[in-house]
């Protein structure tokens, strides 16, 4: 006769192997359990086939079937790596596209043919020209009822200020002949010629044409200014910066690999075929974010500006410590330099320290939001070799 709680539990398991499933308890009493042990034991038929069960489960349980294991573990690493695949495949796709579209877009261009120079005099000391460019935003449409009426723009509007900027500063240039014998212009290309589609939810709608035509009126664009100043000046000196905000084409502002892989790096590759047979100019392409680029002899550091982040506006303070970590750095290692040329901001700004280029595009509604307004415009200065730059203006468009 049975007796104990653990003799009862191991004769139930019995009872359940032999038969392959849960017993009853009329099958335990056939198979010689006691009812009256299992009432003294456990109170009843329920509970002792329960505590049966859960001890059953506890011993099988107790050896993992690591098989199993390995091949959930093998099937999710399956998974991940398809979902890999088909993104690069995706990315890969959209590469090509790209290109097919860019060709489809630019067509064969013949490069510009040398315009005749037109000679300077010779008075006073001599100065070069520095003429930045940047935050032409081609592509984009910024509608005036939108603005309540403070700007309004699209790429026919952008091409016609250029064209009276370019006009204006070559009358501007030759006045300051005068004084000064200016022989060299330099041109910093500072970014944002596209406006690109990182923010695609709300410019692929908007967009006046999509990234590949961008690129190519840009490039056809800078090739058009370059070649004017080549008709006044002995040397133009273009200085492209590939890193920028816009013309990225990853989701987030990229560290590595910002200037190449960016529609900037084909808008120059554009305007450099075009401008191939101009013997005067020389265009300089510069990896870096912030790149230290030389102008009649004294280092200026060159970057786009949106390496500064900003809430609401700019972010002067932001800036000043910026450049104070970045001047200590290069004076570590006896690269100084005079002051620091960027973009970004959509105004125009002479600190001393640092000097900010305004928009072609002037303020958007992204600008409007924040309460900045700039008018559209770019900005010009002179330098001198010994005294720095100077006679900066807003070009106001």
């Amino acid at each position: 006769m049975m007796s104990g709680s653990e003799a009862i539990i191991e004769a139930i398991n019995g009872v359940a192997t032999r038969l392959g499933k849960r017993p009853t308890g009329r099958d335990c009493e056939q198979a010689g359990i006691s009812d009256r042990q299992v009432r003294k034991h456990f109170g009843g038929w329920t509970a002792a086939l329960n505590a049966a069960c859960v001890s059953q489960e506890n011993a099988e349980s107790s050896e993992p079937d690591h098989d199993e294991s390995r091949l959930v573990a093998a099937q999710a690493t399956i998974r991940s790596l398809n979902r890999q695949v088909g993104r690069l495949r995706q990315a890969h796709g959209e590469a090509l596209e790209f290109n097919d579209d860019l060709l489809a877009a630019l067509s064969v261009l013949p490069p510009l043919e040398t315009p005749p120079r037109r000679p300077a005099p010779a008075h006073g000391s001599e100065v070069g020209l520095v003429v930045p460019l940047g935050d032409w935003h081609a592509g984009e449409v910024i509608k005036a009822e939108e603005m309540d009426g403070f700007n309004e723009y699209n790429w026919g509007i952008g091409k016609e200020r250029m064209g009276t900027f370019v006009a204006k500063v070559r009358e501007w240039a030759a006045l300051q002949r005068k004084g000064y014998i200016i022989n060299r212009v330099y041109i910093p290309v500072l970014g944002d010629l596209i406006n690109g589609d990182i923010h695609i939810e709300e410019y692929l709608p908007t967009n006046e044409f999509p990234v590949p035509v961008q690129t190519a009126e840009a490039g056809r664009l800078l090739a058009s200014v370059v070649l004017a100043f080549a008709a006044d000046f002995s040397e133009v000196i273009v200085d492209c910066l590939g890193a920028d905000n816009h013309g990225r084409r990853t989701k987030r502002p990229a560290s590595k690999t910002a200037a190449q892989n960016n529609h900037n790096y084909l808008i120059y590759e554009i305007a450099k075929g075009l401008l191939s047979q101009q013997k005067r100019v020389t265009m300089r392409f510069h990896l870096p974010l912030k790149a230290q680029i030389e102008i009649e002899g004294r280092s200026v550091l060159a970057s786009h500006g949106h390496e500064n982040r900003a809430w609401m506006g700019i972010p002067y303070y932001g800036i000043e410590r910026a450049e104070g970590r970045e001047a200590r750095k290069r004076m570590r290692k006896n690269r100084p330099y005079t002051f620091h040329l960027m973009a970004h901001w959509h105004q125009y700004v002479d600190f001393g320290g640092y000097f900010i280029n305004p928009a072609l595009c002037g303020s958007s509604e992204y600008d409007a939001v924040a309460g900045r307004f700039g008018d559209p415009g770019q900005a010009t200065f002179l330098m001198h070799r010994t005294h720095g730059h100077f006679s900066s203006t807003h070009w106001r468009l």
